[in-house]
């Protein structure tokens, strides 16, 4: 039988984010934060993070229908232009 492999991150981490593996860290979609993605941004919080990706407005920057990276390779689901991706896979594009 095959065993599932431990992550290196929380079970929260899987609601909200995606575990790098290699890392061992949660990365979070937009407007979340923390180390497993469970705490809300603030709109300052979320604003500043828009301004450093060089978006003019908030409601530019967390748009649903953002494309994502090489459509997640059908390994996570595209949320805001985030790969959210399934246990096992990670990186910017689910790869």
């Amino acid at each position: 039988a095959d065993k599932i492999k431990k992550s290196k991150c929380s079970a929260e981490c899987f609601k909200s984010g995606t575990c790098n593996e290699e890392l061992g860290r949660c990365d979070c979609v937009k407007g979340r934060k923390g180390k497993d993605c469970s705490e809300s941004m603030s709109e300052p919080e979320l604003e500043v993070v828009c301004k450093e990706q060089f978006y003019p407005k908030i409601s530019e920057c967390i748009k649903f229908e953002q494309p994502c990276l090489n459509a997640c390779n059908r390994r996570g689901l595209c949320y805001y232009g985030f790969c959210k991706c399934y246990p096992g896979f990670f990186g910017s594009d689910c790869s």
